[in-house]
């Protein structure tokens, strides 16, 4: 009898042999043995990291294909540098009003107060031809996005082109980014003057650009440690880093102090004569219709131009309207321009960031009925918070560039 009730227990044991021996047994998914969970992120972190190599390997390899500066032939040199600029006499505005038609801004924008211009990356990537912009240091960073092939800084404002000389005279004498910001740092600051005096000699507004630079030495400062903050999450309404933006603005690179690269590619602009500094008025005759000839003789189309929010304070008179009129622009020319408005949503920050064609907007200046930057908002499309196009492909690659709450 024992045997008899022993046999059962002896097949069933022979049968999970079998069944093992050739690999089946039945699945139970909670009975699953699952790594530990610093194992599992351990994983994902290796995972991760190689494709961020893979990313940074083919990054590599496209920069190397990229269009660096040459030396600019002595006859274009000629042409870029020989152009009339403007007279700067408007007087700044008195009372409560900040800009008209007879006077500028009482204060001077020596520095960006615009942090998502990398908005704008995914359009203006390597589109090369020429730059035109207003302000200072955001115009080295949309210039060495787009690999621009030559560069006017210009502005109506006689301090922010006097720092933006300061900046061409640094960024000469420095190999790197790290040696350039030193200059601006209050350390340095004797060292900075004496050298700007030995770079300026001859120059004959020598003094005007030491009394700028001596103004803007401490806030230019405080913007590169403000920007590096930005960079990684940093929130300067609660002074920590904000948990909720941190993982979606982590190495967020919109200013060109963010990669060496980018500075390498402003000091070679640079050094091959590329780039001119220069006094400009949106609204008077000289400068902007200048560098309109000057472009047709180079055979160099407007690809960019960057006028910042400045349309938002007047109506389009004649002047400004010849003047956009007079530049070449093509199929691949585009108008950047920001405006501190909530009219049209949500914004980032402060700001709203268009981007519109340049050939619709010089066909929009030749009727007369449109005579302010609201009526080009007629035509926007919106792409994501605070980001609008006017008569521009999105590229289908933007959602994967772009990295913004």
């Amino acid at each position: 009898m024992r045997l008899f009730y022993g046999l059962p227990c002896l097949g069933t044991i022979a049968l999970a042999l079998f069944l093992g021996f050739i690999g089946w047994y039945p699945h139970n998914a909670k009975a699953d043995v699952r790594p530990p969970r610093n194992v599992q992120k351990k994983a994902a972190k290796r995972k991760a990291h190689k494709k961020h190599s893979k990313r940074r390997a083919s990054q590599r390899k496209a920069s190397r294909r990229l269009w660096m500066p040459t030396p600019l032939p002595k006859k274009q040199r000629k042409i870029l540098f020989g152009s009339p600029e403007d007279t700067l006499t408007k007087k700044a505005c008195t009372g409560r009003r900040r800009v008209t038609l007879k006077c500028r801004d009482k204060q001077h924008y020596i520095t960006t107060n615009e942090f998502h211009h990398e908005m704008w990356y995914p359009y203006i990537k390597n589109r090369g031809g020429g730059y035109v912009g207003v302000g200072t240091d955001q115009n080295f960073t949309l210039m060495a996005w787009a690999r621009s092939r030559i560069g006017w800084m210009i502005d109506y404002d006689p301090v922010v082109v006097r720092v933006n000389l300061a900046h061409r005279a640094f960024i000469l004498n420095s190999p790197n980014r790290r040696k350039y910001r030193r200059y601006w740092t209050r350390r340095h600051e004797k060292r900075s003057v004496r050298f700007l005096r030995k770079f300026y000699k001859k120059h004959p507004d020598r003094e005007g650009i030491i009394e700028a630079f001596l103004y803007a030495r401490l806030k230019v400062n405080f913007h590169y440690h403000i920007i590096k903050k930005r960079r990684f999450g940093w929130n300067f309404h609660r002074m920590k880093v904000d948990p909720k933006r941190k993982n979606l603005r982590d190495k967020r690179d919109f200013n060109w102090m963010h990669q060496e690269s980018t500075y390498q590619y402003i000091r070679k602009m640079f050094q091959t004569h590329r780039i001119r500094v220069m006094k400009g008025d949106l609204l008077l005759s000289t400068s902007i219709r200048g560098i309109g000839k000057a472009a047709k003789k180079m055979g160099i189309p407007i690809r960019l131009f960057y006028t910042s929010n400045a349309e938002e304070f007047w109506k389009y008179p004649k002047s400004f309207r010849l003047n956009f009129l007079g530049l070449p622009m093509d199929k691949r020319s585009l108008i950047l321009r920001t405006r501190f408005t909530s009219k049209y949503g949500n914004r980032l920050d402060a700001w709203i960031y268009i981007i519109q064609s340049g050939l619709h907007f010089q066909k929009m200046l030749r009727n007369p009925a449109n005579n302010r930057v609201d009526t080009t908002m007629r035509y926007r499309k919106k792409v994501i918070r605070g980001l609008f196009t006017i008569k521009v492909p999105t590229p289908r690659s933007y959602m994967r560039h772009l990295r913004t709450p």
